[in-house]
């Protein structure tokens, strides 16, 4: 069993209260519990049962794991589970879930990562930036069909990569240029995430900021 807290203002960093997305999100103490065929959330007024999330994404310091219910409209829930809250097996077990390059992705350093994207039937980062991504329905996926060349093109990937509902769009680079303007966007407290969970290599002045 899996016990930790998440501060409501935690949930908002990260979009879960987002009501596009239909997301409910517990708050206060929480109590997940993991076995190959059985996932259980537990907090002090609701339960649910699910046999496995829909994804899990890994983030800078803790995973963020999005289930879906019959109980919940479409795509349901939203838990946050802090590193120093997992054994060594239980990170094993949410490590290997966690995401990895989706396969149609074009070579290079924007990319979508394996995980549903939880577009909705409506991917908005596909609306921002159509000759860049590609959307697929079945299971919804978002990926970069071709990378940008120029700097019209790289100001519409940073967008995309800006407006997606849980980072399954990223930047792989080390561009300088590139990470200061995704840390200087994600500064504003309307957007869902911090650098640190759209980049792979975020800057020095990112994590610090995070911590």
């Amino acid at each position: 069993m899996i016990e930790f807290s998440i501060p409501s203002n935690d949930c908002r960093r990260y979009g879960l209260d987002d009501r596009r997305c239909s997301v409910q999100r517990p708050t206060g103490r929480v109590r997940l519990f993991i076995d190959p065929v059985n996932w259980r959330i537990e907090t002090d007024t609701r339960q649910w049962a699910f046999s496995y999330p829909l994804f899990v994404r890994k983030l800078h310091d803790r995973f963020l794991l999005q289930f879906s219910h019959q109980e919940i409209q479409h795509p349901g829930l939203m838990l946050l589970v802090p590193f120093e809250a997992l054994s060594n097996s239980e990170a094993l077990v949410l490590d290997k879930l966690s995401e990895k390059r989706h396969p149609k992705n074009s070579l290079g350093d924007f990319y979508g990562t394996a995980d549903e994207c939880c577009c909705i039937g409506a991917c908005a980062p596909s609306t921002v930036a159509p000759d860049l991504i590609g959307y697929q329905k079945e299971p919804e996926a978002c990926y970069f069909i071709r990378q940008p060349e120029t700097e019209v093109e790289v100001d519409r990937a940073i967008e995309a990569v800006l407006a997606g509902f849980v980072a399954n769009l990223r930047y792989g680079g080390d561009n300088p240029n590139i990470l200061r303007r995704i840390r200087v966007a994600t500064r504003n407290p309307a957007l869902n995430f911090c650098q640190d969970d759209l980049c792979d290599y975020p800057t020095e002045e990112a994590s610090q900021e995070t911590h």
